[in-house]
């Protein structure tokens, strides 16, 4: 209620209105002295909105602080709200709207940051869209009309000013390789491998280069982003090395010793893909000797040379490598990193072989009692082949066969006796050291030898 008694007037100022909100205005006069209002000469306001923005200055709600990011082909935005009225945002590039409006309301009135993950422009998927190039962005609030006075009158659209931004999009691309044993390996994975690479910029000494080491998997993933290079494709160097212990892997890239690869990476392409293939051995040692033949010279026996070893793959049951026993009945077996393996022995026919087990050896994974691919029983320990460890320990054998042997020392055609007789046997990998005195006290003798 206003006293203008007297005085002329063309503004009345309202306070404590509500920001952002609609209000019908009446005007009525009413005589002094009196509590009658004169309706016939009321003077009625159209629908009216109070200032929208949080700002003095800045009155329409216009977003501050507005940011673009990109990311694997995608643009995301952030801003600050600073509007009392939005239903929403929209975003634009140029006159395009390219994904429709971001429909939220700012749980506070003012301030509120709004950073979506699920608003962006697919850079990917727009043809028109050039690598290197700049385009305008814009922001701002908005709200479709929710308020109607009465069937002739209804509030208008809201929109704040726009903030814009210029932002040029960069070269991005993507590998994801993998590094594991090759697939007659069973294509273990391989962790920890040192994995290097580097893009060199064409008609500039500048090169982008990066490292990283492979997961448990054996995977690893590049991604690069670089204002350096334009719509054009990039040469990418992968290289891979890795060191357990003494041991240097050796890789394999398509069948062919290899150190490095080199891929060619389209700008706005992640589905790039290498594979190297870590072909390294640890090289098992072992020894193979005879049972019964134990001696100061050969504690654990006497050595059985071209005794043939064979390592095998425990979970595939595939051959990995065969190799003999030397003199001195000593072997080394490569198997590769990374493997369970398990070994096998042979010698002549019908030899039986036992695995030495002591403090100095190798300690088995495991044992493994099963049928063989053909049905035949199958029981064997099998072992872990780890490059890391500092010791390669032995795995050892013993051949326990024991054969029957006739000696006969006789005389003339009817087989007489000619006394005790004394026979001296040896080995020849250990002929210096052992030998077996045999005594006959008849013209023949049978008994069991190794």
């Amino acid at each position: 209620e206003v006293n203008a008694s007297g005085d002329d007037f063309d503004e009345i100022s309202f306070e404590n209105l509500l920001p952002g909100s609609y209000y019908y205005i009446n005007i009525q006069p009413m005589a002094v002295g009196t509590d009658i209002y004169d309706t016939g000469n009321s003077i009625e306001f159209e629908l009216t909105q109070t200032d929208c923005g949080c700002s003095l200055t800045e009155t329409t709600g216009q977003p501050e602080n507005f940011t673009i990011t990109q990311h694997f082909g995608r643009l995301y935005f952030e801003w600050v709200d600073m509007s009392y009225c939005e239903q929403g945002f929209s975003v634009q590039r140029g006159q395009l709207s390219f994904a429709g409006n971001y429909e939220t309301v700012s749980r506070a009135a003012c301030q509120a940051k709004h950073q979506p993950e699920s608003y962006y422009d697919d850079i990917v998927n727009t043809p028109a869209l050039i690598v290197g190039q700049t385009y305008e962005y814009c922001v701002q609030a908005f709200r479709t009309n929710v308020v109607q006075w009465d069937s002739n009158q209804e509030s208008p659209d809201y929109e704040s000013n726009p903030t814009c931004m210029p932002f040029k999009l960069s070269w991005e691309g993507g590998v994801k390789g993998v590094v594991r044993t090759p697939a007659r390996y069973g294509h273990l994975p391989i962790a920890d491998t040192s994995v290097s690479w580097s893009i060199a910029i064409p008609d500039s000494e500048e090169v982008l280069e990066g490292n990283l080491t492979t997961d448990g998997n054996g995977e690893f993933e590049i991604y690069v982003e670089t204002d350096l290079l334009d719509n054009v494709a990039a040469a990418m160097v992968i290289r891979v090395a890795r060191n357990s212990g003494q041991i240097a892997h050796t890789y394999e890239c398509d069948s062919v010793p290899c150190t490095e690869r080199t891929i060619y990476i389209q700008p706005l392409t992640f589905d790039n893909a290498v594979e190297f293939s870590d072909v390294s051995v640890v090289v098992v040692p072992g020894t193979v000797t005879i049972a019964t033949t134990e001696h100061n010279a050969f504690l654990d026996g006497c050595p059985l040379s071209d005794a043939k070893i064979c390592g095998y793959d425990h979970h595939r049951r595939t051959l990995l490598a065969c190799v003999y026993t030397s003199p001195f009945g000593r072997y080394e077996i490569p198997i590769v990193n990374g493997l369970d393996f398990y070994l096998e022995v042979t010698y002549g026919q019908n030899h039986s072989f036992v695995r030495t087990e002591n403090e100095r050896v190798r300690e088995p994974k495991g044992m493994y009692d099963g049928l063989s691919s053909t049905g035949d029983a199958l029981s064997h320990a099998y072992f872990h082949a780890d490059a890391e460890d500092e010791v390669q320990r032995p795995v050892d054998f013993r051949d326990v066969t024991m054969s029957t042997a006739r000696f006969e020392v006789a005389g003339g055609l009817c087989n007489r006796t000619l006394g005790q007789s004394l026979i001296e046997l040896t080995i020849p990998t250990c002929a210096d050291t052992w030998s077996k005195m045999v005594q006959l006290d008849g013209w023949f003798q049978g008994m069991q030898l190794p």
